[in-house]
């Protein structure tokens, strides 16, 4: 967890001696972080810790600190003025982003917009020209729901289908992060891919029996191995970083009730077979839902997901954080921080 610094001036006259023990709710904060009324509340929250007040000085109005501290790698910084609490709106590319709307439209406009969207993705023939350019002028309308409530996966698919398009995944996650998703990510891919199979060949015998089965896979190709070579290279992530690939890879048959598919998959890779075991369709599941089907390359598998997480304002899963982390780190470079397992990876792999 990491800590960041808040200002408060205390209305109430505290001894400069003495500390207290005090949790700041930001639960009921607007999502656009402007003025709002606050209370000190002695308990702890759902979103913060329990930190301790230190007094700054004697000064007639004194200032206090408080560290806060979150599951989320960055903290807004704020003040709180009598009574009244002043965040600075993070910005573009940070955690919580939420832009403002664009000029002239209100958010009754904006929701005549996300209904004509919803219309036009039920046509045949999509006007993908429409859906990027209506996507493009909603984002901040999107952006403020996705952030603010927290709908399931399944709301935001029924209000904003269009989200779930390729095409839209990658542009989305350029709206909230400025980076090029798949540009980066298959730049990356295509440098690292060579260190990664090196570093899994090397320290395969430290490795479950999953390890050697996903290179021996590969040493028996021989078709298209440039392609297999970047898919091994991506799979082999959470085995090398002993994380549970059975959450994230699942499989089933095309006959199953679609309920039983995805029964008990929070997030993770769908593989449909048919009856002779034969790959007929690979899917993304988000909390027990389908987003995405028919992935024409299976090597942008984890690129799609990555993009799903930024675009729905979700966190890393638990169980293969470290996977993601990578990608976060590593593959798209976007952030200085990163866990020790990460940091150790990084450095085993560009010792290749």
């Amino acid at each position: 967890m990491s800590s960041s610094l808040l200002l408060l001036n205390l209305s109430t006259n505290i001894p400069a001696s003495k500390s207290l023990v005090v949790v700041l709710d930001m639960r009921g904060m607007d999502n656009q972080h402007k003025v709002q009324d606050w209370e000190l509340q002695i308990k702890t929250t759902s979103k913060l810790d329990v930190m301790r007040l230190v007094s700054t000085g004697e000064q007639e109005e004194r200032w206090w600190m408080i560290m806060v501290s979150t599951g989320e790698e960055e903290m807004m910084m704020g003040m709180v003025v009598r009574g009244k609490v002043f965040f600075e709106k993070p910005k573009r590319g940070e955690v919580n982003h939420v832009p403002d709307h664009p000029e002239s439209y209100t958010e009754e406009d904006l929701e005549d917009l996300r209904s004509s969207l919803v219309e036009t993705m039920k046509k045949k023939n999509k006007d993908m020209e429409f859906i990027s350019q209506k996507m493009d002028i909603t984002f901040s309308f999107r952006r403020m729901e996705i952030v603010e409530m927290e709908p399931m996966v399944s709301e935001v698919l029924e209000r904003w289908s269009g989200l779930f398009l390729e095409e839209q995944i990658c542009q989305e996650f350029t709206r909230v992060t400025t980076k090029d998703l798949m540009g980066t990510f298959k730049t990356a891919l295509e440098m690292f891919t060579p260190r990664l199979l090196k570093l899994y060949r090397a320290r395969k015998g430290a490795f479950s029996r999953e390890m050697e089965t996903l290179l021996e896979m590969l040493d028996k190709q021989t078709s298209d191995i440039t392609s297999h070579r970047r898919q091994a290279a991506v799979e082999g992530l959470p085995i090398f970083l002993r994380e549970n690939t059975e959450k994230l890879f699942s499989r089933c048959l095309a006959t199953d009730l679609d309920d039983e598919q995805t029964k008990g998959i929070k997030m993770g890779v769908l593989t449909v077979l048919d009856d002779d075991d034969a790959v007929i369709n690979i899917a993304l599941v988000l909390e027990e839902t389908i987003v995405l089907k028919d992935i024409p390359d299976t090597r942008l598998r984890f690129t799609y997901l990555f993009g799903l997480l930024y675009a729905l304002n979700m966190e890393f899963p638990k169980d293969i954080r470290y996977t993601f982390e990578t990608i976060q780190h590593i593959f798209m470079e976007m952030s200085t921080n990163c866990s020790q397992r990460v940091r150790s990876f990084k450095t085993k792999l560009l010792n290749q």
